[in-house]
């Protein structure tokens, strides 16, 4: 056993290690001091064990009197080094859990897992807090070579599309997740959302004072006679931001504009030709600054009134609740009607985008990033277009497959096999973004005003990393990314973000956490039987 209480060494969110115990298996105890990283699990006995014992765990954590806030399955690892034993990481509230209390509790947990004849498993306490991560038609997408590419994104309809709820909390910002047809006779579009995010708790408020309140009720307004809950793409301050991006960028490419009529006029006094190339950098430079000026004067007269940028109207959301089903996943969702007058021609589907401009991400690296080899058809991902970066969407990973994926029994490289399931994201406030799931479903729970408790079964995803670090990210999400889909590397739907932990002392998140799109998609078509995912606008 080992107590070390310096700083624990993931930078993300500087965690504090209460508590480890350590069963001397895959690493020393010195190697905790070191610089490390989080890596998912997969093919250990523990998940087997893991729907009977996680239950056991909430037990015995509950009667030892320890306010969990997180319970994860995880490894880490040094570096691009090997990673190290499975080990079950417990969240804490900051300040409420003492050394010895930790130790009695780690204890308790070790026998539990002897129950299941599982003797190669750590168990380590941090300080976490588990949080919620909170007019005219769309525009059609662009080249990269458009000056206009990056920000013109965002009032496009592919997933990835930035939303708050319409009134007085219009600065709660959110992700819209994937579209859906109501199917039948009826053309009517659909999107989904976080609830969290379209009904937010009370201002100045980060939750609700109760797991049971008037605000956290049943809304159903599918035949439209109970009060609109309008829906907004892009709050004020995400409007306000792209502004004063796009005058950035005009400011950049003026500097540059100023530099290449030196260098034209210095070849002039020489008596030289102005070379071809310059002039040609110059005009383009021109070019994109009237661009972005253009584009600026469109966002100013067309999207900054709130009325003009409401695309839909909440039809359906149950209250926040967990463990609806036996499976005790939460209900954390509103279902969207897309107005179609808003989206015209540039309607696209399911498409998630993989960015744009400079910081997009290449279909090659994708499959790069993504360990796509050469694995069977069903492994391929399919763009809509490449060129703009577009991931056509498949339906929901088979539960299944999200602790045992095919993709990983046919990976030819055994290191890739043991260490990662890579998914992607597209997220209003940090992009695209690269993560791998883990095979151990996560519990969270949030702790309430009145001393409710809410507890949750969470699919886990820690921050992607690429051994070249290019396109690596150093978190998974961030607030305002809530309700954007996860999906695997061929565009099936793994699940819909719901939240993050991390330390109190910090805002960066060292785990997602995401409601399973299998267990959406099967509440989804409860209320609406015909519904499909392939919907289409004809014009």
């Amino acid at each position: 056993m080992m107590i070390c209480t310096t700083p624990f060494p993931l930078a993300s969110s500087a965690t504090i290690l209460a508590e480890r115990l350590f069963t001397g298996i895959d690493e020393e105890p010195e190697a905790s001091r070191w610089l490390k990283e989080l890596r998912p699990v997969f093919g250990h006995k523990l998940i087997e064990a893991w729907p009977k014992l996680a239950p056991k765990i909430v037990e015995c954590l509950d009667s030892k009197n320890v306010l969990f806030t997180t319970i994860d399955g995880i490894r880490f690892a040094i570096g691009d080094g090997p990673a190290g034993a499975v080990t079950i990481w417990i969240g804490v509230r900051c300040g409420e859990l003492t050394a010895e209390r930790a130790h009695d509790a780690a204890r308790s947990c070790l026998a539990l897992l002897k129950e299941f004849d599982i003797t190669d498993v750590d168990i380590e306490f941090r300080e976490s807090l588990y949080t919620r991560l909170a007019g005219p038609t769309l525009l059609k997408a662009v080249p990269d070579g458009d000056a206009t590419a990056a920000i013109r994104a965002r009032f496009t309809s592919a997933l990835g599309l930035s939303i708050a709820p319409a009134g007085e909390r219009s600065t709660v910002e959110g992700t819209a997740g994937f579209y859906f047809a109501e199917g039948g006779d009826s053309d009517v579009i659909y999107f989904v959302a976080a609830r969290h995010v379209l009904f937010p708790p009370p201002k100045g408020k980060l939750v609700f004072p109760s797991a049971v309140c008037p605000e956290n009720a049943l809304f159903l307004n599918i035949d439209g006679e109970a009060p609109r809950r309008d829906v907004l793409l892009l709050s004020t301050n995400k409007l306000e931001e792209f502004i004063v991006a796009i005058q950035e960028q005009i400011k950049d490419l003026m500097s540059e504009i100023k530099q290449y009529l030196l260098m034209v006029d210095n070849q002039r006094m020489k008596g030289m030709e102005a070379n071809a190339d310059i002039i040609q950098c110059l005009n383009n430079s021109k070019a994109a600054v009237q661009a972005l000026n253009e584009f600026q004067e469109v966002i100013k007269k067309q999207w900054m009134l709130e009325s003009n940028r409401i695309i839909g109207q909440v039809v359906w959301s149950p209250p926040i609740t967990p463990g609806v089903t036996d499976c005790g996943y939460t209900d954390d969702f509103a279902v969207v009607r897309l107005d179609r007058s808003k989206v015209g021609n540039a309607f696209m589907g399911n498409v998630l985008s993989l960015g744009s401009g400079p910081t997009a991400i290449s279909s090659a690296d994708f499959s790069a990033m993504m360990y796509l080899g050469p694995q069977g058809n069903h492994m391929k991902p399919v763009f809509a277009n490449s060129d703009l970066h577009l991931l056509k969407l498949q339906g929901p990973i088979p539960e299944e497959e999200m602790t045992h994926p095919v993709s990983l029994e046919e990976c030819l490289d055994q290191d890739k096999l043991k260490t990662a399931l890579r998914v992607i994201k597209n997220g209003s406030t940090t992009g695209p973004t690269i993560g791998c799931a883990t095979g151990i479903f996560s519990i969270t729970r949030q702790y309430f005003d009145d001393g409710s408790t809410q507890t949750s079964k969470e699919w886990a995803i820690c921050p992607g990393r690429d051994k070249s670090r290019v396109l690596s990210s150093p978190v998974f999400c961030s607030a305002g990314d809530s309700g954007a889909l996860v999906a695997d590397g061929c565009g099936r739907m793994g699940g819909l973000l719901s939240g993050s932990s991390g330390s109190q002392l910090s805002n960066a998140t060292d785990i997602a956490y995401a409601t399973p799109a299998f267990y959406l998609w099967s509440r989804i078509q409860e209320q609406l039987p015909n519904a499909h995912l392939n919907p289409v606008i004809s014009t």
